[in-house]
C-alpha cells in the first residue's frame, strides 16, 4: 500500500519479498500435521507485515526520516523471514573460502553439507539472507570470483549466460541497499 502511495519508498520491494517467504512459510507449514505450527507462522507473518504498514503509513505523514524508519523496518523484517541466500565454507584452520553456494534454504544446506565427507569439517557461514533468485545468482557469482574457491566445480554463471549481467546488477543493488 505504501509503495502505491509513495513509488519512491525504499524497502517497500524488500517488504513485498518478504511477504512472499512468510506465505510460503505459512504453505509449508499447512502441509505438515502440526496446525499449531502454522498458526504460530500465521501469527508471526501478520506481526511482520503490521510492522511494515505502520512503518509505511509514517512514511506517508512524515517525511525523510520516517522514510528511513519504514525502510530499516522493511529491511530487518524481511531479513528475518528471508530462508534462503548465499553462503561460504570456510576451512577452520586456515580461514580460506573453500566453497561458495546459494540456496533456498540456509539450513537445510548446511545439515546436507554436515553429511559429505569433505566439507562436512568446514565452517558453514551465511553471507546474505535473501530469497531473490537473481540476487542470490548474482552474489554467488561475486564470492566465487572474490575466493575462487576451489571445491566450486563448476562457475556460478557462465560467462555465455545472457542473465549474467542481470543477476550482477541485482545483487549490487541489494549490497547497496544493505549499506
Amino acid at each position: 500500500m505504501g509503495g502505491l502511495l509513495l513509488p519512491g519508498l525504499t524497502g517497500v520491494g524488500m517488504a513485498v519479498r518478504g511477504g512472499r517467504a512468510a506465505k510460503a512459510a505459512v504453505e509449508a507449514a499447512s502441509l505438515g500435521d502440526e496446525m499449531v505450527d502454522a498458526g504460530q507462522a500465521v501469527a508471526k507473518a501478520a506481526g511482520h507485515a503490521d510492522d511494515v504498514a505502520d512503518a509505511a503509513r509514517a512514511a506517508a505523514q512524515g517525511g525523510e526520516a520516517a522514510g528511513n524508519a519504514a525502510s530499516g523496518i522493511a529491511e530487518e523484517h524481511a531479513e528475518r523471514a528471508a530462508r534462503g541466500g548465499t553462503y561460504r565454507l570456510i576451512d577452520p584452520a586456515t580461514g580460506e573460502t573453500q566453497y561458495v553456494g546459494r540456496t533456498e534454504n540456509l539450513a537445510q544446506r548446511q545439515i546436507q553439507h554436515r553429511t559429505d565427507p569433505i566439507k562436512q569439517k568446514l565452517r558453514f557461514e551465511v553471507d546474505w539472507r535473501t530469497d531473490d533468485y537473481a540476487v542470490q545468482r548474482g552474489r554467488e557469482q561475486m564470492l566465487y570470483e572474490q575466493y575462487r574457491p576451489p571445491l566450486n566445480r563448476i562457475r556460478p554463471i557462465s560467462p555465455r549466460n545472457p542473465r549474467r549481467q542481470e543477476y550482477l546488477d541485482a545483487a549490487r543493488r541489494f549490497e547497496e541497499m544493505m549499506q
